[in-house]
């Protein structure tokens, strides 16, 4: 195990590694997102054409960031120690914004675009920025600083479609 300030965070390698009841509480509320991304699929019964191939691209859009949210979580969760409070606040903050993501998913490409981005981005780049923080002087700390840099850049493009078409064109330049 590596040593220094920040590895006691780590999950050491002879840990059970037993999902917590607070990482079954998170996948619960998960499931509830999971619903609603269903209920945006099985809407799109009525939908032909290309009406039917965008809603299905729209939608896939909301499952996929639903899902790096998940799989980024567990992957915390099997990494670093699940008993630690700055874990668990992570995991408790994820779970809060997945739930604001949940809620806003019926309607997550029209008037409540902003607030589904809004709580996807604060997981994807504060979430990391958190734990990169608690691993302190640990060489492990770059890979959660990466994953915040890399969801920052895809902040602008988050924001750009959740305000609007009209005004996604007027942040590309004039004119358009």
């Amino acid at each position: 195990m590596a040593a220094g300030r920040g590895a006691d965070l780590l999950r050491p390698p002879a840990s059970a590694g037993r999902a917590t009841f607070l990482e079954l509480f998170f996948d619960l509320a998960f499931v509830v997102a999971l619903t609603q991304v269903s209920r945006r699929f099985a809407d799109l019964g009525g939908d032909t054409g290309w009406a039917l191939v965008a809603g299905f691209g729209r939608t896939l859009l909301l499952f996929l960031a639903l899902w790096l949210i998940w799989s980024h979580t567990t992957w915390i969760t099997s990494r670093y120690e699940p008993e630690r409070s700055i874990i668990q606040a992570v995991v408790v903050g994820t779970m809060f914004a997945g739930l604001v993501m949940a809620v806003t998913l019926p309607r997550a490409m029209e008037e409540r675009a902003l607030p589904f981005a809004a709580a996807y981005l604060m997981v994807m780049v504060v979430r990391p920025l958190v734990v990169a923080a608690a691993l302190r002087g640990h060489p492990r700390r770059l890979v959660p600083f990466r994953l915040a840099v890399w969801a920052a850049v895809s902040a602008p493009l988050w924001l750009a479609g959740a305000v609007g078409p009209e005004a996604s064109l007027h942040l590309i330049g004039p004119g358009r």
